[in-house]
């Protein structure tokens, strides 16, 4: 009975320090017709945090990398939009998961859910990025 009370009480902890940064339902990732995936959240309380972090994983439960950063948060209630342009260079149909990683003023971490997106691009728009890219 003593190990239920310490993991609630750390459920407890971590819902108080992170509950209710991100509005329950907000995040939301989908493709766009120009062959980028666009993902948008809305912010409740951003009283502790120090900036946000957008990652990207082929896996629901492992790999997600950073591929954004706000390190600026704009306050409570704000709409945050961040376009993943890096995905048309993928191959026809993927599938990704995203979710925000919060880094609070005090250097604590927390995650929001992820949500899942599945993307296709067409072979002319592959071929054309990769152009773009080889003369950046």
């Amino acid at each position: 009975m003593k190990r239920f009370y310490s993991i609630a009480g750390l459920v407890v902890v971590a819902f108080l320090a992170f509950g209710g940064v991100i509005k329950y339902g907000s995040l939301q990732a989908q493709s766009d017709n120009s062959g980028n995936i666009v993902i948008q959240w809305q912010s409740e309380d951003e009283s502790n945090v120090g900036a946000y972090y957008v990652q990207r994983s082929a896996s629901a439960s492992s790999g997600y990398q950073d591929v954004s950063s706000i390190f600026k948060p704009r306050g409570n209630y704000f709409t945050y939009q961040f376009t993943d342009y890096a995905v048309f260079k993928t191959t026809e149909t993927n599938s990704y998961f995203y979710r925000i990683r919060i880094e609070g003023k005090d250097n604590s971490e927390s995650y929001s859910d992820h949500v899942f997106v599945t993307h296709t691009t067409s072979g002319v728009r592959r071929t054309w990025g990769s152009l773009k890219a080889m003369f950046r």
